[in-house]
């Protein structure tokens, strides 16, 4: 061959190559946005002040969560996580709740993304509790301490208000209504 065609062929390599990775991130972004809708519309679905579809609520979480799989990305994933979790929230749910939970702030913790893990906490310490289990308190005050450190205001509202509810769990009927007063 010519010399000039190895220079022609590697030129169209290489663009070849950032086409089809502008392709693939393309793609991803797409499912990644795809997922957000469908976690979104789930929570809408279980939380209508019109009236609730839990069952629409937990087929849309889950085709979130199976989309959300095949990225490479555990926030996006934690996300539709979350949607699973509440479109199962009724009487009774508490273990899987728990375990939805569970991976949840196991993919925060991976993704370093602390708001995502102080959700993942506060969820987890709420089925635990409603399990009766005494772990539900330390992971309250996990998050309780997590969410005064971010200190955003409805984090410190999230501490404050969860601190009174570790109070009155722990029977410091005092402490509660202090510092439910001081919300």
């Amino acid at each position: 061959p010519l010399p000039w065609v190895d220079v022609v062929h590697a030129r169209v390599d290489g663009r070849l190559d950032r086409q089809e990775a502008a392709l693939r991130a393309q793609v991803q972004a797409a499912l990644q946005a795809r997922v957000q809708v469908l976690a979104a519309l789930s929570a809408e679905e279980f939380h209508s002040w019109r009236e609730p579809h839990p069952h629409r609520a937990a087929v849309l979480a889950d085709e979130a969560v199976a989309l959300a799989q095949e990225l490479d990305d555990p926030v996006v994933l934690a996300s539709a996580l979350h949607a699973r979790h509440d479109a199962r929230w009724l009487p009774g749910s508490a273990r899987v709740r728990r375990e939805i939970a569970e991976e949840m702030l196991g993919l925060a913790v991976v993704g370093g993304e602390r708001e995502a893990e102080g959700t993942a906490r506060l969820l987890r310490a709420t089925a635990l509790v409603e399990l009766g289990d005494p772990r539900g308190r330390s992971e309250l005050a996990a998050y309780c301490a997590l969410s005064a450190e971010l200190g955003r205001s409805r984090d410190r509202w999230g501490a404050t208000t969860r601190s009174a509810t570790a109070a009155l769990i722990a029977g410091d009927v005092d402490f509660s209504f202090t510092t439910g007063d001081n919300v």
